[in-house]
This record gives structure tokens, C-alpha cells and sequence, in this order.
């Protein structure tokens, strides 16, 4: 979308003064409303936000707790907070224009441009980049142990599906024949560390604070050499708006961006708070973590605004070639930093590339 400097001009015009409330997890209410006029104090408009309780979508959940969001978007403007339990409910609201914007994984993105010929989203910041650890028994040896066993991703086809099934190719081990290495798919969460711990699996390969909850849980980190490298940087979480809402309302767009921003200057600047008010949100969500392991986890994360978009279309393209996912397109236009780089501009920061 080509953003008009009036835009900006606009949007710096307005002023804070809504509140808001985290939505149901699952909810996909309403459409991105217009009310009657803001002369009353009635937003014009309310934008739906969605996000999944995760600490790599951390900005979603500070910039909600925080009421940057709020701020950043003005009196005209109220936030509707969506969250959901699962990746894969978030990809079906954005998939069915349940949703104006939302906090969404490689995953997600590649599972509504799978389902529309042309995609109904746009990438218009970074939120997070994070790597995944492979997690096995101590009771294994090295990788060549893991034959016979059963190892857990978070989704099939998924980030941390495509990279383990290469990773295990490279190291001559099958996934498709016996004795190999057989991969399931279990929601990240508790009922990964219930599988490990009950022996249903011999291992997974999880983002964090998954990773660390296995490794507490009886498991051994594989890195380097012997594993997936726990230091590699892909996007884990990007904020995305419907093409719809872009063309609708450019001065929204723009206060969402300032908020994203503004949420991730927050989590570098205030460690603790940022923390307790993620803590509080996957404990809401059912997903209880301890202070300590969250702490270890929010350091294996990197916040940034950078959309990291260039791994996506090769993420496509091997899930198909693997049979996980059928071939998914990445269009050319999938990516619009131009309004992040005139916000980060505005605030005194250097533009991302991408």
C-alpha cells in the first residue's frame, strides 16, 4: 500500500483515552465496526486484534496489559483483543475476515495464504525472531539413538516440523520407514511435557519456554553439531493486517504500528514488568510457567520490529516438497514495511530491511 504522508499527519493528531479487554480464547467477534462518530466518545472505530498466549508474541501481550495499544491508537479508535488457544483457530479467524490485525507465526501465515488464491493479509512489522531446541531423553545417546522413537512438534507441517524432518535427513535418519524416527504433531504447552514425562514420547523439538520445561522434565538439550543450533534466528512472530483494513483505515494502521513498537521498546526496557505481565497471561490461558524458566525463556528471544520475511518462502517450498503442506505461493506483495520504517523514522529509530 502506498501510505500518504496525510496519514501520519493524521494519526499523530489523535489522542489516548479507550480502554480495553482481552477477548474469549477462540472469539472472532464482530467485524472491524465504525461507529457513529467519536463527538460522543464512541470510537469510530474498533479494531480486532489477535494474538495466541506465547511468550514469542510477547508484544501483543504488553502492549495490551500495558495500554499502548490504547494510546498509540487514540480516542477514535478502540482495541478488541482476540486471543486464542491454538495457532491454528487464529489462522481460521484471519482466513475468514474475523480479524482486522493479529500477532501471527510463520505457520499461521503460510495457513491462510494456503487457503485464499490471493492473500487477504498484508506483513507489516516484526514482532519476535526465535530458534527451537531438539529435546531428548538423557536416557538417549547421541542422535543415532533416536531410531525407533517418537519425537513431538508443535504442528504438522510446521516450522518446527520442516526444520527437524531436514535436520534428521542430514543426519541419514528416516522419518517414513521403520526403525525410524517417528514425528507427531502436540500442541505446545503442558500436554507436550505430560507426553515426555509419561514416556509417550522420547523427545520434541519446541520453542521456548517448552524447550527448558522438557529439559526440567528429565531432558537434554541437543545443539550444535548434535542437534538443531538453539542460536538460529527465524521470524517467530510477525503482525499482520488485512488488506481490507489497510486500504479501510490507514491512521489505525499506523497507531498499531506505534503501539507494536512501542510494546517492543518496553520489553527491552522493563525486563520485569514485561514479565510478570506474561506470566500472568499464560497462567490465565492455562499455560503456568515459574518465574525462573520464564525469565531463561524471555532471553531466547529477540525482539524486533524486522519482519524477517526472507525464510518464508523457502519454509513453503520444503513442506511441500516433504508432502507436509501442499505447495503454498509466497506473493511478491505479502510484505509492506513502508509504514513501519515511517514510524521507527518518527521515533528515532533506523529502518528495518527486509
Amino acid at each position: 500500500m502506498r501510505y500518504l504522508a496525510a496519514a501520519a499527519a493524521a494519526a499523530a493528531l489523535l489522542v489516548a483515552g479507550c480502554t480495553s479487554s482481552p477477548g474469549n480464547p477462540g472469539q472472532g467477534a464482530g467485524s472491524g465496526s465504525r461507529g457513529p462518530g467519536s463527538g460522543s466518545g464512541t470510537p469510530r472505530v474498533t479494531v480486532r486484534l489477535g494474538y495466541v498466549a506465547d511468550v514469542t508474541q510477547a508484544p501483543a501481550i504488553v502492549g495490551i496489559r500495558e495500554g499502548l495499544f490504547t494510546a498509540s491508537l487514540g480516542r477514535g479508535t478502540a482495541i478488541r483483543p482476540v486471543l486464542f488457544a491454538t495457532e491454528g483457530a487464529e489462522a481460521a479467524a484471519l482466513a475468514a475476515g474475523k480479524l482486522d490485525a493479529a500477532y501471527a507465526s510463520p505457520d499461521t501465515i503460510l495457513a491462510v495464504l494456503a487457503a485464499h488464491r490471493a492473500s487477504p493479509i498484508v506483513v507489516i512489522s516484526g514482532a519476535s525472531a526465535a530458534g527451537a531446541e531438539l529435546v531428548i531423553s538423557r536416557r538417549l545417546g547421541g542422535p543415532s539413538a533416536l531410531s525407533g522413537h517418537t519425537i513431538a512438534v508443535p504442528a504438522a507441517g510446521g516450522t518446527q516440523d520442516v526444520t527437524l524432518r531436514g535436520w534428521l535427513a542430514s543426519r541419514h535418519l528416516s522419518t517414513g520407514t521403520r526403525p525410524g524416527v517417528a514425528v507427531t504433531a502436540i500442541a505446545q504447552g503442558p500436554a507436550v511435557v505430560a507426553a515426555f514425562r509419561s514416556g509417550r514420547i522420547a523427545g520434541a523439538f519446541e520453542p521456548a519456554p517448552w524447550d527448558l520445561e522438557l529439559a526440567a522434565a528429565g531432558g537434554r538439550i541437543l545443539t550444535g553439531d548434535a542437534g538443531p543450533a538453539a542460536t538460529t534466528r527465524t521470524a517467530a512472530a510477525n503482525l499482520v493486517v488485512t488488506r481490507r483494513f489497510l486500504d479501510a483505515d490507514s491512521a489505525a494502521v499506523y497507531g498499531l504500528l506505534r503501539g507494536q513498537v512501542e510494546a517492543n521498546d518496553f520489553l527491552r526496557r522493563d525486563f520485569l514488568q514485561s514479565t510478570l505481565a506474561i506470566q500472568a497471561q499464560l497462567a490465565a490461558a492455562g499455560q503456568p510457567v515459574s518465574s525462573s524458566l520464564l525469565a531463561l525463556a524471555m532471553a531466547q528471544v529477540t525482539f524486533t520490529d524486522d519482519p524477517l520475511g526472507t525464510s518464508l518462502a523457502g519454509q513453503a517450498r520444503q513442506a511441500a516438497a516433504e508432502g507436509l503442506a501442499p505447495p503454498t505461493p509466497v506473493p511478491a506483495g505479502l510484505y509492506d514495511i513502508a509504514p513501519l520504517d515511517l514510524v521507527l523514522r518518527d521515533a528515532g529509530e533506523p529502518p528495518v530491511t527486509n
